[in-house]
């Protein structure tokens, strides 16, 4: 076994949220015979299409929006099941049953979702939120506060060395991965087995540790330089508490996936493509879990009832139209932050540039911290993540890099330079209009190379350049971690790496505003009607088009 320990700066940056339910704009191919039913409707349809290929971008993504009420019932009771049978194999702090209306959040995918195999949906209660989704399959379940709860033992656990007990951290995390039916084994032999308690080194004290540990199962990507989490645990060891728990490759899950589409739910994402084709845009939307929630055309629904608290049904409420919209203006932005920022990307950048979209829904849009979205290059992540407002930009493939340049850059201590790297960093910041002069005043600034990159090289008079620009404000001190903006970067070649801003009250860019948002979330309650047509229209949107060729 090999242990490793992961300080508390890098250990606030592995909790964002988890919540992120990626729409996948890229096609499936399906060639030949159909083997299973529920794809046979793309075949023996004359209706519409022959085949997946045949639909075009904005046919694609009318068809991964589409879903139906009897599919999302259906699709809960599955999941609501496992999570049943989840929390009794874990023995977590749950009343059991757990029934509908002691759910929190209901996120429920949609047809083709399922049938790709990305997931079924997840659901929470007060204590836990559970995930049906690598493989169709139960494959996560995480602590909910998550953020809070870890603040809490952040401030008030701190143990001495000597009591770090990596063998117990690891024989609670397997008998809980069996207890799901994950495959220990096979991860054993496949991967790199990693137990991490959470030290304290970052905040000045070498003498003690939190008592979380990350106990982990890696393995090697065909890049040398690039290891990948296929299974983790994380958990609180003095009253066993489970934090996290996921597995993301559905070949280490015993379990069976589930399986709720069938033909006729099939058929019907191909009639909706007439439907939508032949409706007005704002027609479509999709409906809600809860019956009672009636949204009457032309008025902005609300989310949150007057308490701040998430209506129930109203988390995934979205339209078509707004998904489009949402999508443009994130798009934009990354164009305007990549010419800004100068990097090296290809503008203008398009959707068919774009290699991974996160689109969220406009109900999960209003939940802080607020996110619209995010666009991914090859080379560079753009985030509108909080307060509507772009507030991150990260390098597409920081972590493979920086193990590469901790090979190829090994420089003298005395060409440390840690004032060309704050220029460069407050230049990039100011420039992508973030209120560096608030930052100075409210913040304490700490320059420094990058600490993971350096983690060797102590005692050898010899530094990595890359190095990390961040500001710490009261709060971050008071909790004992993080911090309020950061900026990474490799010095030698002027390389962005990362740039982010937690506070939106150091982001002087305007937030995203859709002054037709009534329009855009237009919708009725009664269904839209069918209309057929011996060809697929061309309704692909203006921003889902190839761009024209030269």
């Amino acid at each position: 076994m090999v242990t490793h320990c992961l300080n508390a700066r890098g250990f606030h940056n592995r909790f964002m949220w988890k919540l992120f339910i990626f729409v996948a704009l890229a096609c499936f191919v399906l060639t030949g015979n159909a083997q299973d039913a529920r794809y046979e409707c793309f075949y023996t349809n004359s209706l519409y299409v022959s085949n997946w290929n045949n639909l075009s971008s904005g046919q694609r993504l009318d068809a991964i929006l589409f879903t139906t009420p009897a599919y999302r019932n259906e699709a809960l009771n599955l999941v609501l099941a496992e999570a049943n049978t989840a929390a009794r194999k874990l023995k977590l702090s749950e009343k059991l049953p757990i029934v509908k209306s002691a759910l929190t959040e209901i996120y429920i995918s949609n047809p083709v979702t399922e049938i790709k195999g990305e997931g079924v949906g997840n659901v929470s209660t007060e204590s836990y939120t559970y995930f049906v989704t690598a493989g169709n399959k139960l494959s996560s379940v995480v602590r909910q506060n998550h953020d809070e709860v870890l603040r809490h033992f952040v401030k008030d656990y701190h143990l001495p060395l000597s009591d770090i007990n990596t063998n117990k951290a690891r024989d609670l995390a397997v008998r809980w991965m069996k207890s799901l039916e994950m495959d220990v084994e096979r991860l054993n032999r496949d991967c790199q087995f990693i137990v991490e308690p959470v030290m304290l080194d970052d905040v000045g004290d070498t003498n003690h540790f939190i008592p979380i540990y990350h106990v982990n199962w890696k393995t090697k990507s065909d890049d040398e330089f690039k290891w990948h989490t296929t299974a983790s645990v994380e958990l609180f060891l003095p009253t066993q508490l489970l934090l996290d728990l996921t597995v993301s490759d559905p070949k280490y899950i015993l379990g069976k996936s589930l399986v709720v589409c069938n033909t006729d739910y099939m058929s019907n994402i191909v009639r909706i493509l007439s439907a939508v084709s032949a409706a007005s845009i704002g027609a479509f939307a999709q409906e809600h879990i809860e019956q009672a929630s009636v949204l009457t055309t032309n008025q902005i629904p609300q989310i949150l009832d007057n308490y701040g608290k998430l209506i129930p049904g109203r988390l995934t409420f979205t339209t078509l139209a707004y998904q489009q919209e949402a999508f443009a203006r994130v798009l934009q932005e990354a164009n305007q932050v990549a010419k800004d920022l100068n990097l090296p990307e290809k503008l203008p950048i398009m959707p068919t540039n774009l290699v991974q979209v996160f689109n969220p829904e406009y109900g999960f849009s209003q939940l802080k911290p607020k996110s619209i979205g995010n666009v991914h290059t090859t080379n560079y992540g753009y985030f509108v993540s909080i307060a509507h407002k772009l507030s991150y930009v990260e390098a597409t493939h920081q972590d493979e890099n920086t193990l590469k340049w901790m090979k190829q850059y090994r420089w003298p201590n005395s060409q440390i330079d840690t004032n060309f790297a704050y220029q460069l960093a407050t230049q990039w910041l100011a420039a992508a209009h973030m209120d560096v002069e608030a930052l100075n005043h409210d913040c304490t600034l700490h320059v420094e190379p990058d600490r993971f990159a350096n983690q060797d090289l102590k005692g050898t008079g010899k530094f990595v350049p890359i190095y990390d620009v961040y500001w710490v404000s009261a709060q971050n001190k008071a909790e004992g971690y993080g911090d309020v903006a950061d900026v990474m970067l490799l010095a030698p070649t002027r390389t962005l790496m990362s740039l982010r801003i937690e506070d939106p009250k150091y982001i002087l860019r305007p937030a995203i505003e859709f002054t037709n948002l009534a329009e855009l979330l237009a919708q009725t309650n009664s269904p839209v009607p069918i209309k057929e047509m011996s060809a697929p229209p061309a309704i692909s949107p203006p921003w889902l088009q190839p761009p024209p060729r030269q």
